[in-house]
C-alpha cells in the first residue's frame, strides 16, 4: 500500500477532531464531514439511511475511522465477510500508518478489533469506557458502549458509561442522551427517573424513536398498561421512517402491553408490524433458488467480498421489514413465544380452575353424604366410598399432570414460527446469548430437536474458547466470576452523576476479569437455561425443574422492587403523559438520578450462593443471557409452566411472590394463578388429612 497523503484536520458534530486526506477539495472536506455527522445522527435515531456512511467512503478509501464506521454498518446489514474486511483495512493502515490518524481514531479500531476480531465484548466495554474518559463528547462511543454492556447482560454498566465521572452533566442537554438513559434507567429499576428521562428526550426531537421506546420499558414497568399503548400508538408513523428493528422492536412493545391484557384480537391483528410471514416466505423462497443455484457459480470467481463503493449507494435505506434481520427475528421469537406461554397458560388454567371447582363441590357432597349416613353403615361400603373418592381425585389428579406437561402451543402461530425459523442462520455467531437461547426454543417449537442439540453443543465450545480464569492472577480470581460488574455497587454514583470513588486494578486485569466472569457465567447460567428449554419443549418437566433450580433463590429485600421507594407516587400520576404536555425545564432539573441502593447486590449471585428455601424467580437472575428485562421475563413464564408441571406448586406461589409488583398484581394470569397454586397445596393439605384419617380407621 502507498503511502497516505498528508492529513488535513476537521471537528465533526460532536467537536471532535477528525483526520481526513489534503488532496479533498474543499467541497468535498464538508462532504466527507456531513457523513461522518449523519451517519452518527441516523444511528442515535435508528433511522434507515446508514448506507451515507458510504459517501465518506468514497471520498477517503484509507481513512481508519471510516472503515471503522462502515463495519459498523455492515454488522447492522448483518453482512458479516464485508464488515470484517473495512476492519481490517482500517488495522491495516493503523498498523502501516499510525502517525497518519489521530489517537481517537486509533482506539476505535482496537476497541472495534477486540469486540469483533478476538471476540472480547468485555474487554472491548472496557476500553470504550476508557476511551470515553480521554475524550468525554463522544456520545457516539458512549452509544456502542451502552450496546455491549446490553449484549453481556451486564445492566448496571449500561448506566455507568452514561452518568459516570460527570457524563450525566456534561451530555444532559445532548440531544438522544435522555433516551439513552431512559432504556437504562428502567433496565436498573428505576422507573420514574426513566419515565421523566424519556419524556424529555421525546421533547427535544418528537421523533425519537429510541426514547418513545424507553418511554414504553417505563409505563410497563409501572404497570400503566393503557397509557403505555395510547403513548405508543399516537406515535407509529414516525417510526416509519426507521431501520426495521426499531419499527418491528416499537410495535413489539405495543403487543406486550396487549398481551398482558390478555387481549389476543389486537395481538392478533398487530402482529404483522413484528413479523411479516409473507415477506418471510417469499424471502425464503428466494433464498432456496439463489442456495440452489450456487453450485453453478464460477467457482475460480474471487471469494473475497466485493467492497467496491458503487456497490452501495449513500443512499441506500434500509427496509422497514427485513426478515433477514436476526433482530427482527429475535423480536418475533420472543413474542410468538410469549403470546403462546400466556395464551395457553390462561386457557389452561380456566380448564385446571374448573376442574378444582368441581373437585371441590364433589368433595363437599361426599362430606354431605357422609354426614347424613348412618351409624350402622357397614365398614365396606365406607372403604368403597372412600376408595371411591380417592379414585376420583386421582383422575383429576391425572388429567392436571397431562395438561401441565405439555409445552404451551398455538397450532395457529406455527406457519409464523416456521417462517422465522426458515430463516434463521445456524450456527449463530453466539454475540447474544438470548439470541442463542431463544433459537435453541425455536429450533424445538418447529420439530428440530437434533438442530437444536446441536445449537447447544455450539454454545459450550464457544464458552470454553473464551478467556478462563488465570491461576497467576490473585487468589479469589473464581470470586471475581461472582463480583462482576453485574452489580451497581461495583461503582457508586453520586446525584450529578460523578463517581464517588476511583480505585481500580490495572486495565488488563479488569478485562480479563470481566472475560473470565462472562464464561462462566455462560457454562453455569445460560447453558442450562437453554438446556431446560428443551427439556421444557419435550414435556420434561421434572428434569427442566432440576436444571432451572439452581440458579433460583431467595430475593433479599433490598434489592425487590429498587428504588421506588425513594420517590413518590405523586410522581407516577402525569396526567398528560399521552399527550405529551410535559414542562421539560421542569423534568429536566427533577431528573437527576438517584444512586442505586448501597445493600443491592447482583440478583443473579445472591440466587446462585443463597441457601434459602424459599424460591423466587425475577429477569435479573438472569441478566447473563442479555436482552431486556421484559424479554427475559419469558423465561420466568416458562419456569412457572416447568414449576407447575413438576408440581411444585408452592415454589410456584414463592416465585410469583418474588415479581415485581406490578407482575404480581396487574398481570390477571398471575394473580389466578396465585390462587390456583393455593388451592392446590390446601387439596393437597386435605388429601394428606383424608389419608392419615383412613389409615387411623384401618387401625
Amino acid at each position: 500500500m502507498a503511502d497516505l497523503e498528508k492529513r488535513s484536520v476537521l471537528v465533526d458534530s460532536q467537536g471532535l477532531q477528525v483526520t481526513c486526506s489534503a488532496t479533498l477539495l474543499q467541497s468535498e472536506r464538508g462532504e466527507f464531514l456531513a457523513s461522518l455527522n449523519e451517519y452518527m445522527h441516523q444511528v442515535f435515531i435508528y433511522g434507515n439511511n446508514w448506507s451515507i456512511i458510504c459517501r465518506a467512503h468514497q471520498l477517503d478509501p484509507s481513512h481508519p475511522l471510516v472503515n471503522v464506521l462502515m463495519c459498523d454498518y455492515y454488522l447492522a446489514k448483518e453482512d458479516g465477510a464485508k464488515a470484517m474486511h473495512h476492519l481490517s483495512l482500517a488495522r491495516q493502515q493503523i498498523e502501516e500508518h499510525r502517525s497518519d490518524s489521530n489517537d481517537r481514531e486509533q482506539r476505535y479500531v482496537s476497541a472495534w478489533s477486540t469486540w469483533l476480531c478476538e471476540g472480547d465484548t468485555a474487554k472491548a466495554l472496557d476500553m470504550m469506557d476508557k476511551l470515553l474518559d480521554d475524550y468525554p463528547d463522544d456520545l457516539f462511543v458512549g452509544k456502542r458502549a451502552t450496546l455491549l454492556a446490553f449484549l453481556l447482560g451486564d445492566d448496571a454498566a449500561m448506566l455507568k458509561v452514561l452518568i459516570d465521572k460527570g457524563r450525566y452533566e456534561r451530555w444532559r442537554q445532548r440531544e438522544y442522551y435522555h433516551g439513552m438513559m431512559a432504556f437504562a434507567l428502567e433496565q436498573n429499576g428505576w422507573f420514574r427517573d426513566s419515565l421523566r428521562c424519556g419524556l424529555v428526550g421525546s421533547q427535544q426531537n418528537k421523533d425519537d424513536a429510541w426514547a418513545h421506546h424507553g418511554v414504553a420499558h417505563a409505563l410497563y414497568s409501572l404497570a400503566r398498561v393503557q397509557d403505555g399503548i395510547t403513548w405508543m400508538e399516537k406515535r407509529t408513523e414516525a417510526w416509519t421512517q426507521s431501520m426495521s428493528f426499531m419499527y418491528t422492536h416499537n410495535w413489539f412493545h405495543i403487543l406486550l402491553f396487549y398481551i398482558d391484557e390478555e387481549k389476543w384480537g389486537p395481538v392478533n391483528e398487530l402482529f404483522k408490524h413484528v413479523w411479516s410471514v409473507d415477506k418471510a416466505e417469499q424471502v425464503f423462497e428466494s433464498k432456496e433458488k439463489k442456495d440452489q443455484n450456487k453450485n453453478q457459480q464460477d467457482e475460480d470467481k474471487d471469494s473475497k467480498p466485493s467492497c467496491d463503493p458503487s456497490e452501495e449507494s449513500p443512499s441506500s435505506l434500509f427496509a422497514l421489514h427485513n426478515p433477514l434481520s436476526s433482530e427482527d427475528q429475535l423480536g418475533a421469537m420472543g413474542l410468538l413465544w410469549k403470546w403462546e406461554m400466556r395464551e395457553v397458560g390462561v386457557k389452561r388454567l380456566q380448564k385446571l380452575m374448573e376442574g378444582d371447582k368441581k373437585e371441590r363441590q364433589a368433595e363437599h357432597n361426599q362430606s354431605h353424604n357422609t354426614y347424613n349416613t348412618t351409624t350402622n353403615t357397614n365398614t365396606d361400603n365406607s372403604n368403597t366410598t372412600t376408595n371411591n373418592t380417592n379414585t376420583d381425585n386421582s383422575s383429576n389428579n391425572s388429567n392436571s399432570t397431562n395438561i401441565l406437561t405439555t409445552p404451551a402451543r398455538l397450532p395457529s402461530l406455527d406457519s409464523s414460527w416456521s417462517s422465522v425459523m426458515n430463516l434463521v442462520t445456524l450456527p449463530t455467531p453466539h454475540i447474544s446469548p438470548f439470541f442463542d437461547v431463544w433459537t435453541v426454543h425455536g429450533l424445538c417449537r418447529v420439530g428440530r430437536y437434533d438442530e437444536a442439540q446441536r445449537h447447544v453443543d455450539s454454545m459450550h465450545h464457544h464458552a470454553l474458547s473464551l478467556p478462563s480464569p488465570s491461576l497467576s492472577s490473585s487468589p479469589s480470581a473464581a470470586s471475581s466470576d461472582s463480583s462482576s460488574s453485574t452489580s451497581p455497587n461495583d461503582n457508586p454514583v453520586s446525584t450529578n452523576g460523578s463517581s464517588s470513588s476511583s480505585s481500580s486494578s490495572s486495565d488488563s486485569s479488569s478485562a480479563s476479569s470481566s472475560s473470565s466472569s462472562h464464561r462462566s457465567r455462560l457454562l453455569t447460567i445460560v447453558i442450562p437455561v437453554a438446556k431446560a428449554v428443551m427439556c421444557y419443549n419435550r414435556g420434561d418437566m421434572q428434569q427442566a425443574y432440576e436444571l432451572m433450580r439452581p440458579f433460583v433463590g431467595h430475593l433479599t429485600e433490598s434489592v425487590g422492587v429498587y428504588g421506588q421507594d425513594k420517590q413518590s407516587e405523586k410522581e407516577t400520576k402525569h396526567a398528560d403523559v399521552c399527550d405529551g404536555d410535559v414542562d421539560v425545564d421542569e423534568l429536566l432539573a427533577s431528573s437527576k438520578v438517584d444512586p442505586p441502593p448501597s445493600s443491592r447486590v447482583p440478583l443473579w449471585l445472591a440466587s446462585l450462593h443463597s441457601k434459602q428455601t424459599h424460591l423466587s424467580l425475577h429477569p435479573d437472575h438472569l441478566s447473563i443471557i442479555g436482552g431486556s428485562h421484559e424479554q427475559r421475563a419469558v423465561i420466568v413464564d416458562m419456569f412457572i409452566e416447568i414449576a407447575l408441571g413438576a408440581k411444585q406448586y408452592h415454589h410456584v406461589m414463592d416465585m410469583l411472590r418474588g415479581m415485581e409488583e406490578r407482575d404480581r398484581q396487574c398481570v390477571p394470569y398471575h394473580a389466578d394463578l396465585l390462587s390456583y397454586c393455593h388451592e392446590r397445596l390446601s387439596l393437597q393439605a386435605r388429601e394428606r388429612a383424608q389419608g392419615l384419617r383412613t389409615k387411623l380407621q384401618k387401625n
